[in-house]
């Protein structure tokens, strides 16, 4: 299954203390992730034609929730509400790149830059 293995490649969050090393361990799983959809073409197809909404991994409520924990996300709207909005802008993010693959692999910076936007008090 597609999304165990990329679970896997994923593996455990590992939670930070700073923003930093927060965004170096958000990019290290990205580039991870890419090789391995480098690597297995298959599993590729699979997730860009896969319209079958997957629940969000742990690693990625573990990702937000650090986020949080860290002070990089204004919750006043609501925590679970930028929770959900963080894994949309994840999703869409990861179906534009899936679209113009690998290409678009290396644009990390964008999807960190729609993040910071998004969890950022104006």
């Amino acid at each position: 299954d597609t999304f165990r293995r990329i679970s896997d490649v994923l593996g455990e969050w590992r939670v930070t203390d700073n923003e930093a090393a927060l965004w170096a361990n958000f990019h290290s799983a990205n580039e991870r992730v890419n090789r391995f959809l480098l690597d297995n073409p298959n599993d590729r197809l699979l997730l860009q034609y896969d319209t079958t909404p997957a629940e969000p991994a742990g690693w990625l409520h573990a990702f937000f929730s650090n986020a949080v924990e860290i002070g990089l996300v204004d919750i006043t709207p609501g925590a679970d509400l930028l929770e959900r909005a963080t894994l949309a802008v994840l999703r869409s993010f990861d179906d534009w790149t899936l679209d113009r693959f690998p290409e678009a692999a290396s644009a990390q910076a964008t999807v960190e830059q729609l993040l910071r936007r998004l969890w950022t008090r104006r």
